[in-house]
């Protein structure tokens, strides 16, 4: 009788997330990977536009260099300081999604990896990203960006 119950009970816990997963609720990390890799390539092209439509309306970014931008507006002002004309300009961007969690249904958060190359003055830039991803109608957009560089712990050196 204990193992039935058990039973019943383990398959009322695995059923919701069988269906759940089934309903197409929770993107595979290749499904996420592959989303955000169209979209850098947008933004390496210079295709403000079609790099912000991956964007939610209200999105909010924090870059890795430390600035915050909330809206298209602020984040096309962003694009344009830095990647049209500024220290990013020309970059190519590589992207590799570490990991896809389930948030609530519709809300994933993604894990990432990412690598500025062909920088002006020569070098890359590497660092992790965590980015929030809301499913809207067909298609999953980016709700939340947090860029960051490691950098090593305790004191930093203060800027002279």
């Amino acid at each position: 009788m204990r193992f039935q119950a058990g039973f019943v009970v383990m398959a009322l816990a695995i059923i919701p997330l069988s269906a759940h997963r089934a309903s197409g609720q929770t993107p595979s990390t290749a499904d996420i990977q592959k989303l955000l890799a169209e979209n850098i390539a947008h933004r390496d092209a210079g295709q403000w536009d079609r790099y912000l439509d991956g964007f939610t309306s209200d999105a909010t970014a924090l870059s890795s260099a430390g600035r915050w931008e909330k809206g298209r507006a602020e984040m096309l002002k962003g694009l344009q300081e830095t990647f049209a004309a500024g220290v990013y300009k020309g970059a190519q961007s590589k992207v590799a999604v570490q990991s896809v969690q389930t948030i609530a249904p519709g809300v994933v958060l993604a894990d990432l990896t990412w690598e500025l190359s062909n920088l002006p003055g020569g070098g890359t830039r590497k660092g992790r990203a965590a980015d929030i991803l809301v499913k809207s109608g067909d298609t999953w957009k980016i709700a939340a960006a947090r860029n960051m560089v490691p950098a090593p712990a305790g004191a930093m050196k203060p800027n002279p």
